[in-house]
């Protein structure tokens, strides 16, 4: 009998540790668990923070599409502009009474362009 009682140590020591083991492992499967959850919530915020800079992307080209449009716009009606600036300021200066000669030597105007403009601003 003197071999009885530490073979029920023994066997009680393996039993405490098998209980161990046994909840290392299922505290172990639980944290798997979570971690796989999270690793999949984090895969979906990722497809949608992609989808969502696909967006931003497309409405950036078509903002960029429409802002060089713009510009091209822009420089047509600059150059429009540029072409008209002696005739826009020589009726300024006739409306406010100055001669057709002067109006033509300080724009750059031919005399006969300057009569034309005089004719269509007659001064008050």
């Amino acid at each position: 009998m003197d071999w009885l009682w530490p073979l029920i140590g023994i066997a009680f020591v393996i039993i405490v540790l098998q209980l161990s083991v046994m909840f290392m492992a299922f505290r172990w499967r639980a944290q798997q668990q979570r971690t796989e959850q999270q690793l999949q919530r984090l895969q979906e915020d990722l497809k949608a923070v992609a989808a969502g800079a696909i967006g931003v992307g497309k409405h950036l080209q078509n903002v960029e599409a429409k802002l060089y449009h713009l510009l091209d716009k822009q420089e047509i009606l600059e150059q429009r502009d540029l072409g008209s600036l002696p005739y826009n300021q020589a009726s300024k200066l006739l409306e406010m009474g100055a001669s057709t000669q002067e109006v033509a030597s300080s724009c750059g105007l031919t005399q006969a362009e300057v009569e034309l403009l005089a004719r269509f601003h007659p001064v008050n």
